[in-house]
């Protein structure tokens, strides 16, 4: 299969994305990047392309669906099922998770706007960032922060 990265346009004047694939390369230094657009505009196909172009590069990628992974806001819980359930570990998968480099630990959490409440997704998102070195979440072209 061929994957063709879409065009991206930023809404920071001073940001050069020119590609999706920017995205997923070391120089490009946002720890936070937001991905909006409107359903059926291939954001979940990007992140999942994403996860494995960041396992392929020596990254630690974690993939969540906000909607059915994320059953509530506290993220140690959070690690402690989905990260052993994607690399199939075993119940220790919170302490083998936070026992790499934050450097090397990517957050990919696909339509964010399906959680409860913009609060909900901000405090997730502050308590993400104390773990993760980049996270890039998706959400529909109507949800901001």
């Amino acid at each position: 299969r061929i994957y063709v990265y879409p065009k991206l346009e930023s809404l920071d004047e001073e940001d050069n994305l020119k590609s999706a694939q920017d995205i997923i390369r070391p120089k490009h230094q946002e720890n936070l990047i937001i991905l909006y657009g409107h359903d059926q505009s291939g954001k979940t196909s990007l992140l999942k392309k994403a996860m494995m172009d960041f396992l392929s590069s020596g990254f630690v990628p974690l993939y969540l669906n906000a909607e059915t992974d994320i059953p509530n806001d506290n993220i140690r819980q959070l690690l402690k099922n989905a990260f052993g359930k994607t690399y199939d570990l075993s119940r220790k998968g919170e302490d083998e998770f936070l026992a790499l480099k934050k450097e090397s630990r990517i957050l990919l959490v696909d339509s964010i706007h399906r959680l409860p409440s913009k609060l909900v997704a901000a405090d997730f998102l502050k308590q993400a960032q104390d773990v993760f070195a980049k996270i890039i979440v998706t959400c529909n072209d109507s949800f901001s922060f």
